[in-house]
Order: C-alpha cells, then structure tokens, then sequence
C-alpha cells in the first residue's frame, strides 16, 4: 500500500497551467495519461522525485480530514483541481525523506504562483494545510512536520 498526499486548489485552473506552475522543468511535466479524458495529465516521477504526480480537475470536491485537535474539518467546494503525489513505501529513511522534500517543494511551488484556497491532506485523512483567503496554516501534528524535518519548507 502506497502514501497519497492531495494538494485540492479552489477554482478553475487549466491542468497545463497547474503543471507548469508545479513542474517548472519541462521535461518533469505531467502529460496527458493515454485512454483518459484531456485535462488528466500524470508523470512517473520516481527516480528524480520519488513519487508519481497526477493532475485532474473537477466539477465538485469535497475535503474532509482531521486537524490538530482531531476534529473533522469539512470543505464542499466547486471546480477545482487536485494535485496528487503518490509514493511508494520506500525502502530507507533517506528516500522517504527525498520524496517528502520534493513533494513539499512543489506544493510550495504552487501555492507561491497562485492564490486559490488550498488544502493538503495525507492519505484523505489528516489536514496537513490549508490557505484559506490568503493565509496558509500548517496542521496535522507539528510532529510530522518536524518528524520528516521539513519545518522550514513552508511557513504557516
């Protein structure tokens, strides 16, 4: 069984777009995945991130995951786009913390180039953060945060 972890942007937002502002590099954006519907676009990015990136908008989303205080925190939203990191349970400390450091960089990426309300979760299940008309909160155990050594990855 593999770790998701969901970046959900408010709003429309063409997949192209998303991608360039998650994948600067070209050659690491996320392309149309064959057989599925155009704005579906996925990158096997293993070796050089540790994780295989998915972009895919929808009409209606709905986040719901436990916060700090291990309350459900629901958010109903409209058009939006999810951006998903799948990894793979990795064999060493060193690669689960390559993979992590690559995630976060991108999810800071895009939070950086945009302004849509956003929210993190792990597995659809805890609320890693959320930005919410402009201010971004960190949640879901300052442990894991500190635990993956990522503090400073992104503030809030």
């Amino acid at each position: 069984m593999g770790i998701e972890y969901r970046l959900t942007l408010a709003g429309d937002i063409p997949s192209e777009a998303l991608a360039a502002r998650a994948m600067p590099e070209r050659a690491d954006r996320p392309a149309g995945i064959p057989g599925g519907p155009p704005a579906l676009l996925g990158a096997a990015l293993y070796e050089s991130h540790g994780f295989y990136l998915t972009i895919v908008p929808t009409d209606r989303a709905s986040v719901a995951a436990v916060d700090d205080d291990d309350e459900l925190r629901m958010w109903d939203i409209g058009r939006n786009s999810m951006v998903s990191f799948d990894m793979d349970k990795f064999d060493s400390d060193e690669d689960t913390a390559r993979a992590i450091v690559a995630m976060l960089s991108t999810v800071r990426r895009v939070l950086e180039s945009g302004t849509e309300d956003a929210a993190l979760t792990l597995n659809g299940d805890w609320l890693l953060l959320n930005r919410i008309d402009g201010v971004v909160r960190r949640f879901n155990r300052t442990r894991w945060w500190a635990h993956h050594d990522v503090d400073d990855l992104i503030e809030g």
